[in-house]
């Protein structure tokens, strides 16, 4: 048993809870098994709750005396308890006392606090984080009279040649928040593209985990037992789960060694391990929103992805591919993951044409696993970027189109292939992050993200008119898709009940 309550605490448990007790519906939450006789050695601070100090009807402080002395970056839970009890905001701090914007006037949050061990994965795996501390109810004043500005933490940096853009991401092969390191995420156009993935015949990513993986807590348990941390480990976790595969599906039910979902077993497996597609399902997965400050690339590039970008400098990189399934042999995992340059997939999202493809995908450079081509750098013949290209300094950016839901890939050759524009893929390469409390800029950082998060979830895409029918696109009609754009975007603007970004220069976009 305390093996097992060990596993967990260390990343081995995003399970599926009961009903919640505010809303009383099913939700899925990270579950931490505690016992008294094992907190005191696994996690390092007391159980105890912070305090709500200066308090307005926009803002308030947050102190918390008990937060562990070797972490090295915590994260604030805002949850609304009458709209239920997952976060609909972190925001993220290197110490306290914290001071939180943007909040609504006479509005009841609860608040709690998780911590990043310094020794452990990075912040962008999403399991490495310690379990919640004890949460506090507090509620914000009535509105004053004469209204207040006020901006977030780091608004100030901002600089006269510096950028600003809103991004959304899915965790991926988490249920909790992975922020932006070696990740890709989206504008508010592509994102709701992403979540409505499907091929041509139907065979879309799930809404839930348990439509693919129906026993998925059990599943979820016997991995953690069976291979104690080798979560996110990648293919030394496909090992073990091979190593010990009559027991793991006797649990979670038949798994593949391919990527794909076939087989009750192979979407909890994988995902456990942190391979293949999906990646996530937006039931439980959280769609984070990003603000983020950036400097822009100067650079030209001969060979910008997608149409119309030849030559020209738009103040973006060479896009990156970084899902871990896409780099897994270039020594990316989905705790510590890597990017390297645009694989043909994305490129075909990208609408390159055959002549594009040719020049820079090799037909004979595959990556196992998936099946998929790499493409070679810009200019190059390798698919790794050098370290003087500016994908590796400078936040990367590639066109998405439609037609886009069940329609199977391929060049985009005029005039017979129709192009309507429908936002940005992105890329955030992690080795010129800003630090917490680093200014832009400061130590050759080129972009940082403000401390808050927003985020939504399946549930909310629901709400706001989010239609999960596999509707294809056509060349003619594209109306499906376009609504639940729409949807998604009503979804985000929701949020500014509860909570806003208050960073000046980063409108919505």
């Amino acid at each position: 048993v305390l093996m097992t309550v060990l596993m967990m605490m260390m990343g081995g448990g995003e399970l599926v809870t009961g009903v919640d007790r505010y809303s009383q519906r099913t939700t899925f939450e990270h579950m931490w098994i505690l016992s008294s006789f094992v907190v005191a050695s696994a996690i390092t601070w007391e159980n105890s709750s912070p305090n709500c100090l200066n308090i307005s009807s926009s803002s308030l402080t947050l102190s918390f005396d008990s937060a562990p002395i070797d972490a090295d970056l915590h994260y604030v839970e805002l949850r609304a308890p009458k709209n239920g009890s997952r976060p609909f905001a972190v925001v993220t701090t290197r110490n306290f006392p914290v001071e939180i914007n943007g909040l609504s006037p006479e509005t009841m949050y609860r608040l709690s606090i998780r911590s990043h061990p310094s020794e452990g994965p990075p912040i962008t795996w999403g399991p490495s984080w310690l379990p919640s501390s004890r949460a506090v109810d507090c509620t914000t004043a009535a509105p004053e009279i004469q209204s207040i500005s006020y901006q977030d933490r780091n608004s100030k940096i901002a600089s006269r040649d510096s950028r600003f853009l809103r991004a959304y991401r899915i965790s991926e092969y988490s249920f909790k928040p992975d922020f932006l390191r070696n990740h890709n995420a989206a504008d508010r156009l592509a994102m709701p593209l992403y979540l409505m993935t499907c091929d041509n015949s139907g065979d879309c990513a799930p809404w839930s985990a348990t439509n693919l993986t129906p026993n998925w807590n059990a599943c979820q348990a016997a991995m953690s037992r069976l291979c104690p941390d080798q979560r996110g480990k990648g293919f030394e976790c496909m090992s073990c789960a091979d190593a010990n595969r009559a027991e793991v599906e006797s649990v979670c039910g038949g798994f593949s060694d391919g990527d794909t979902t076939e087989g009750e077993g192979s979407f909890g497996v994988h995902w456990h391990c942190g391979v293949g597609w999906p990646e996530s399902s937006p039931e439980e997965g959280v769609i984070q929103e990003f603000c983020i400050e950036y400097y822009p690339s100067k650079k030209t590039s001969p060979q910008k992805a997608g149409r119309g970008g030849a030559g020209e400098s738009d103040g973006f990189s060479f896009y990156l591919s970084c899902n871990s399934d896409e780099t897994s042999q270039y020594g990316s995992t989905a705790r510590e993951p890597k990017c390297i340059c645009q694989v043909k997939d994305d490129r075909m999202l990208s609408h390159q044409t055959s002549a594009e493809l040719a020049r820079d995908c090799p037909s004979n450079q595959t990556i196992p696993w998936v099946n998929e081509t790499v493409c070679n750098c810009p200019d190059t013949s390798s698919p790794i970027p050098s370290s003087s290209s500016d994908s590796v300094t400078h936040i990367g950016r590639s066109p998405v189109y439609l037609p886009y839901v069940g329609v199977e890939l391929g060049p985009c050759d005029p005039p017979e292939c129709v192009s309507i524009p429908s936002g940005f893929n992105y890329h955030f390469p992690a080795s010129t992050a800003c630090d917490e409390d680093a200014l832009l800029g400061s130590e050759g950082c080129t972009w940082k993200r403000t401390p808050t998060v927003r985020m939504i979830y399946g549930s909310d895409l629901i709400s706001a008119g989010w239609n999960r029918s596999f509707v294809p696109d056509t060349n003619t009609d594209t109306n499906h898709t376009q609504a639940n754009i729409r949807a998604f975007q009503r979804a985000v603007k929701a949020l500014d009940e509860l909570i806003t970004i208050t960073t000046n220069g980063c409108t919505p976009g």
